[in-house]
């Protein structure tokens, strides 16, 4: 699979998720729905999903660092760079706010 068609696919998962969000209106909001033969709240099933995903995207990162090995560069926020980054946004916010 090519990196476009991949991305295609990312795409294509999010808009499924925000057409569902769409569909919900006060109408449906309190209607039960199933999930596995199991009748559900909206509210539960969003929150269901949305727990999910993260354990989806950590299996790409898990492969991504297995393929990339020794090119693995951190994500945003490097192990044990916690505080410095924290430090570094606080500045940043204090320039925005100060000018």
């Amino acid at each position: 699979m090519s990196n476009e068609e991949l991305i295609q696919k990312w795409g294509k998962v999010w808009d499924c998720l925000f057409k569902a969000l769409d569909a919900i209106n006060d109408d449906n909001f309190n209607k039960p729905i199933l999930i596995r033969n199991k009748e559900v709240k909206i509210i539960e099933s969003i929150t269901r999903q949305i727990a999910h995903y993260p354990y989806h995207i950590e299996q790409i990162v898990f492969i991504v660092k297995m393929i990339l090995n020794e090119k693995w560069n951190s994500l945003p926020i490097p192990k044990g760079k916690s505080e410095e980054y924290i430090q570094r946004e606080f500045e940043k916010n204090l320039k925005i706010t100060s000018k």
